[in-house]
Formats: structure tokens, C-alpha cells, sequence
């Protein structure tokens, strides 16, 4: 399972790496979070994780590569972008 998890996180990597390479705003990210994750995620549920990773895994859920509860298929790539790097705030 966690290979699989792995896997599923790094396709959306490779094929996004440029738009996480580039960075988002954490600030804009914070209010994105708060419209469209803050229901059910806390602020730091993926504190340590790199802003890549978390990146990787909002893709993953956007194009329904992995189940999620909540509706994040429609945040755009800048949103996501956006929460990632406020998510990758918590260290």
C-alpha cells in the first residue's frame, strides 16, 4: 500500500514539476485552504512534508487518481499551487 501510495504521488509530481518548482503564495494559499480544505483538513496536517509532495498530492486528488472525501477537483492549478505552499508553511 504505501508503495502504491508513493507511486500515485509521483506521477502527478512529473508531470506538474514545473508548477512545483515555481512555488506558490502561502498567502493566498491560506485563504484557498480555508474555502476549499478548511472543513475537514487542520492548518498543519502535512507539516514536514515538502510543498512538491503536498503539491503532488492535491494533483493526485484534482484528477481522481486518488479517493477524497471533499471536492478538490475543482480548485485550479494556482490554488493548489497556492495551498501547497501554505501547507508546507508548517515545518
Amino acid at each position: 500500500m504505501r508503495i502504491l501510495r508513493t507511486v500515485l504521488l509521483a506521477l502527478p509530481l512529473a508531470l506538474w514539476g514545473l508548477a512545483a518548482h515555481a512555488g506558490g503564495d502561502a498567502a493566498a494559499g491560506k485563504a484557498a485552504f480555508e474555502t476549499s480544505c478548511g472543513e475537514c483538513h487542520y492548518e498543519d496536517d502535512f507539516s514536514g512534508e515538502s510543498e512538491a509532495d503536498i503539491l503532488a498530492m492535491i494533483q493526485s486528488v484534482k484528477t481522481g487518481q486518488v479517493e477524497h472525501k471533499g471536492e478538490a477537483g475543482g480548485l485550479s492549478d494556482a490554488d493548489a499551487a497556492n495551498i501547497a505552499a501554505f501547507w508546507a508553511s508548517f515545518k
